[in-house]
Order: structure tokens, then C-alpha cells, then sequence
């Protein structure tokens, strides 16, 4: 029987790609095109933003990554709490799910404070921060959507849990 950690390991790699320098870099001399680059795969950018934003929130809240959840999840893109579980493993982040529930209960206020329009205006056009970042609309449906994002994520998580795996807990 394989164990969730050697099950996680493994779905953490699969996260990853190895791309070569001259495929998406033209200007790359040819002495260098065939070095191979370990790169996150498009499976694995949805499952990096769910673990490192709860990890950061005690101490810095990283503003960006709450824009990068709620673009994702307006796309369809699901966050799949195996390849999250797997990131949780390779950052070494304990107590995952009472960062998750913390996470989750400053949702309602965050977007809403003034920082997340100060910080992200400066990234968006103008015309994208009115009709989305200063937009109340908008920003409630942004706290919604990203608190039941956290809570559906640590409610699998601990539902894996329960079945053997291990979610990030003590």
C-alpha cells in the first residue's frame, strides 16, 4: 500500500515540468536552447495560491494573491485539494487548516479595507480598477467567493483527513 505522504510527494511533482530555454525564448543562443528549467505546470499554479495566502496572512497579506484566486475562479478553474495538500508537504506548512479558518474568517473584511484597491491599482488599467476594484459589487462577491473557496478546501482537506491522509494539521 502506497502511503499518502509517497502519494503526495508524487502529486506535488507532477506539479512541475521540465521546459526547455529555447522553446519560449527566441533570443536564448543555441549553446543554451536545450537547458531544462523546472517550471510549475497549469494544474499546479491553482494549487500554490491556496496554500501560500492563508501561510502568509498571519504576517503579511500578499494582496495579489486574492486577485489571482477570484481570476481564476471566475475562469472555471478548479482548486484541487490533492495537488494543495502536495504543496502543503513541500513548504513544510503546519497547522494548515487553522490558517485556513482564520483565513476564512477575515475574508468578509479584506477586500473590502482599502489596502487590496492601494496596492492592485497600480497593476490593473484604470478602467479594470473601476469596474472591479472599486467597485463594492464587486468586492463583496471577491470575499464570497474566495471564503468559500478556504472553507470548501479545508472542509476536503479534512475529509481526506479523516480517510487516512493528513491535511496540513498538528
Amino acid at each position: 500500500m502506497v502511503s499518502h505522504q509517497a502519494r503526495n510527494r508524487r502529486c506535488a511533482e507532477r506539479n512541475f515540468i521540465r521546459s526547455g530555454l529555447g522553446r519560449n525564448y527566441s533570443i536564448i543562443p543555441a549553446s543554451h536552447a536545450g537547458v531544462q528549467l523546472r517550471v510549475t505546470t497549469m494544474a499546479g499554479i491553482p494549487a500554490d495560491k491556496p496554500a501560500a495566502f492563508p501561510a502568509r496572512l498571519p504576517v503579511h497579506v500578499r494582496w495579489r494573491d486574492l486577485r489571482d484566486m477570484q481570476w481564476l475562479l471566475s475562469r472555471g478553474v478548479r482548486m484541487d485539494a490533492s495537488l494543495v495538500r502536495g504543496k502543503l508537504e513541500g513548504y513544510g506548512i503546519p497547522h494548515f487548516d487553522e490558517l485556513l479558518t482564520d483565513a476564512a474568517g477575515q475574508m468578509p473584511d479584506l477586500p473590502g479595507s482599502g489596502q487590496m484597491l492601494k496596492v492592485l491599482e497600480e497593476t490593473v488599467p484604470p478602467e479594470l480598477a473601476t469596474r472591479t476594484l472599486r467597485s463594492s459589487e464587486w468586492l463583496e462577491g471577491v470575499a464570497v467567493l474566495l471564503q468559500k473557496l478556504l472553507t470548501g478546501l479545508r472542509e476536503e482537506l479534512a475529509a481526506d483527513n479523516h480517510r487516512g491522509g493528513q491535511a496540513g494539521g498538528s
